[in-house]
């Protein structure tokens, strides 16, 4: 699998758990689940995007040293 698909799968699962941990607050509704997902949601969500941008500039970098070396 090639950097930019595993950014992509790598935000697409974080978007799954986002949309069934919101599922999940409309029974669960107090002050537990909305400190559970500032602390451990919020800051993911932030972690995967630089992740996957960090993935796409490595991506950059590889394809460079790739056509460096023909």
């Amino acid at each position: 699998m090639s950097m930019p698909h595993r950014a992509k799968a790598m935000q697409e699962s974080t978007k799954l758990l986002k949309l069934t941990w919101e599922r999940a607050g409309e029974r669960w509704r107090d002050s537990q689940h909305e400190r559970f997902g500032k602390r451990w949601l919020d800051p993911l969500e932030r972690s995967v995007r630089h992740a996957a941008s960090t993935l796409d500039e490595v991506q950059v970098l590889i394809q460079r040293a790739e056509r460096d070396c023909r």
